[in-house]
């Protein structure tokens, strides 16, 4: 990753990572009893996917210094793998049955569907997925435990993880028990995405990785506004494509935001304009065509905002950073 170019240094990423990923998982393989059990895990990891999270990573590293070490692409493997994780247990949550144009990992299960009783086989399906995304979650703390970040960055590193995670998970137990029902304003919605999307899709990872790279204290709470704002046109785009996606495109099923009245910059815009949509089906084309200059709208304003930020930030490769955002707010999967 040595130019500047978004394209290319996300390729090669996502190349590294596969023969890094598949390599963890063959050393896995041989010393491991539940052979069927990370079979399932290695096919789920090398799904598809975008890889964004560990090039972030790598590209906040490289925000402040010239390249990345091994080390530092090593700890980047373990974001990608908690990352899989948590998109295990997320399909759970949000009934979802489709994740990159396949069954969800926990509509793959091992279980017997032939067995008498379905609701029985879907309930142990559930857990064996809940399970093996722990044991998914393991691999990435081995992962970055043994990758060859110094001691002492490292263990800065996976405190600040962890801080992240954390937030992580209340935005997520906001997101379950929340009923947009119940009335929803922007601020709701945007303290959602910050807790939820920005604190381990940005702040887990390119904060994290200019964190590891020695930036300031000032540089990183630059970062951390960029990362907000990022964070919010991310889950727009997200909340939009879910809905109104196309899911050949996505490689994700019908979203259930909508039935399930998830607080989401879809349904908040919906609320707004006096409607109570459960289905798809119950939206009109010019309802639809309202949202999606509505949500064009927000992000330009995010958009804007985030390019004033940038301005006054002096990186190493700002307009690789620039490129990435770019793929972010116009991305159709």
């Amino acid at each position: 990753m040595n130019s500047h170019s978004f394209e290319n240094n996300l390729a090669e990423y996502q190349k590294r990572f596969a023969e890094q990923a598949a390599r963890f998982f063959d050393d896995v393989l041989k010393r491991d009893k539940l052979q069927e059990e990370e079979k399932r895990l290695c096919e789920y990891v090398q799904r598809g996917g975008k890889r964004l999270r560990g090039y972030l990573t790598c590209l906040g590293y490289r925000l402040i210094t010239d390249s990345v070490p091994d080390g530092v692409f090593d700890f980047s493997l373990g974001i990608e793998f908690g990352h899989a994780a948590l998109l295990i247990q997320d399909d759970i949550f949000d009934e979802d049955k489709i994740r990159r144009s396949k069954n969800a990992f926990h509509i793959t299960s091992g279980a017997d569907e032939s067995a008498e009783n379905h609701s029985s086989f879907e309930r142990t399906s559930v857990r064996e997925a809940i399970v093996l995304s722990n044991i998914l979650i393991t691999h990435a703390y081995d992962i970055m435990l043994t990758s060859s970040v110094p001691p002492d960055t490292k263990m800065s590193a996976l405190s600040y993880l962890n801080s992240q995670a954390v937030r992580a998970g209340v935005g997520e137990f906001k997101d379950i028990t929340i009923d947009s029902a119940q009335g929803l304003t922007q601020e709701d919605v945007a303290l959602l995405v910050d807790l939820k999307t920005t604190s381990y899709s940005l702040n887990a990872t390119l904060v994290l990785g200019a964190h590891m790279a020695g930036a300031s204290p000032k540089t990183l709470e630059s970062l951390k506004k960029v990362s907000y704002l990022l964070g919010q046109l991310y889950q727009m785009t997200d909340d939009y494509l879910s809905v109104l996606g196309e899911s050949n495109k996505t490689g994700k099923g019908v979203s259930s935001d909508l039935s399930q009245k998830k607080a989401t910059y879809v349904t908040l815009l919906l609320r707004n304009r006096g409607m109570d949509s459960t289905s798809l089906d119950e939206l009109k084309k010019s309802d639809i065509l309202a949202i999606q200059q509505e949500i064009s709208c927000l992000a330009q304003q995010y958009r804007k905002d985030i390019d004033t930020l940038l301005a006054t930030l002096d990186f190493k490769c700002t307009d690789e950073l620039r490129s990435c955002i770019d793929f972010i707010s116009n991305r159709s999967h």
